[in-house]
């Protein structure tokens, strides 16, 4: 009888990113909060001043992060958003949206369930559209 062995993926410390046993690299968590930092700055052009909650899916990430996206004296009437960015396995963007904007003296935001569904179904269909994409290209290894 044999015994099952695990093997853990190996870290490369020069990026974060795990590789699996096959050798394929796949995003680690700091990594993952890391490039949704650096994606929502590209697209909104507010840095991110928090990771609020970070998780692993079938796809990817999903990562919410805290921007501030007004600043105003006192700092307690801050206006402050809540994003959802969802990454793939490779780190790419896949969807995000604000969930939420509120001042930094509120308790936090409300954000309705219904509309991080939305976000995950529409990044969804955006991962079934680019596999189709990518099933149509003509193999050109010859």
């Amino acid at each position: 009888m044999h015994e099952a062995t695990q093997t853990r993926p190996r870290q490369d410390p020069a990026n974060g990113n795990k590789r699996s046993n096959s050798g394929a690299k796949r995003l680690g968590a700091g990594a993952a909060a890391e490039q949704a930092k650096a994606q929502l700055l590209e697209l909104t052009g507010h840095p991110a001043e928090s990771v609020s909650s970070l998780s692993r899916t079938r796809e990817g990430w999903r990562i919410a992060l805290e921007v501030v996206e007004l600043e105003r004296i006192p700092r307690t009437t801050d206006i402050l958003a809540s994003y959802v960015v969802l990454l793939d396995d490779d780190g790419e963007l896949m969807a995000y949206e604000r969930m939420a904007r509120y001042f930094r003296n509120e308790v936090g935001p409300t954000v309705d369930p219904a509309r991080y569904t939305h976000a995950r179904r529409r990044a969804a269909g955006l991962q079934r559209h680019r596999a189709a994409s990518a099933a149509r290209q003509p193999d050109r290894s010859t």
